[in-house]
């Protein structure tokens, strides 16, 4: 291979490499989230929540949420007040952790 496209090659890889792309979309970022469970669906295990609003990400609504780690039919009832984590990714959101406020 000649010096020019060798160099051409490297600097088009040096570039692509620098760029953002699919592996940045699946950096995980973690928040805080309060808010009173609405509803579930246990055979999905999601749960709508009611939340206040998570400062720089979203404002508060009503919104259904994936649990992972926990069984939506063993958490507190419908209508319970709680903190969870929320997590969020380029693929997706979830909660976890998902507890009673008292």
């Amino acid at each position: 291979m000649s010096r020019p496209r060798f160099a051409l090659l490297f600097i088009i890889l040096v570039v692509l490499t620098a760029c953002p792309g699919a592996e940045d979309s699946q950096e995980e970022k973690t928040y805080d989230l309060r808010g009173t469970i609405v509803s579930r669906l246990p055979e999905r295990n999601f749960i709508t929540v009611n939340h206040e609003a998570i400062p720089q990400v979203m404002e508060p609504m009503t919104m259904a949420y994936e649990v992972k780690g926990q069984k939506v039919t063993d958490l507190p009832p419908d209508g319970a007040h709680v903190s969870a984590r929320l997590h969020i990714t380029g693929d997706g959101y979830w909660l976890t952790n998902v507890t009673t406020i008292r």
